[in-house]
């Protein structure tokens, strides 16, 4: 896969980019994602109209908290684990919010499947 070699800096604003203000109807706040296996930290500002991803910065007072490794994140996003299987085997932590979570990545638009991806 060529996620490893992508910036979790980038990852994210690849994400905030397909957040749908639409499908979300939550008040605002913050999630902290904390990579285990390469020191990373993030936060992203799920916001009415935008998500914001903050490289590096811990939120005040986040809604939760995802702790996980980035190798199993990256997983995740490719399809090649369920959140739930990796709850049960506890290689992804949730403390806080899981409905916030929920509803973050509910609210990111679906590529479609034949999707042309354009690399170097």
């Amino acid at each position: 896969t060529y996620l490893p070699n992508v910036h979790t800096s980038s990852i994210y604003a690849s994400l905030a980019a397909r957040y749908d203000p639409s499908s979300h109807d939550r008040e605002p706040y913050d999630l902290d994602f904390v990579f285990t296996d390469t020191n990373e930290v993030i936060s992203v500002e799920v916001g009415r109209d935008v998500a914001i991803p903050r490289y590096g910065v811990r939120a005040e007072a986040p809604a939760a908290t995802v702790t996980v490794s980035r190798k199993v994140f990256d997983g995740l996003l490719l399809g090649e684990h369920s959140a739930l299987g990796l709850i049960i085997t506890r290689k992804l932590k949730i403390k806080g919010a899981t409905g916030a979570v929920d509803a973050f990545f509910d609210a990111l638009e679906k590529p479609p499947e034949d999707f042309p991806i354009v690399t170097p």
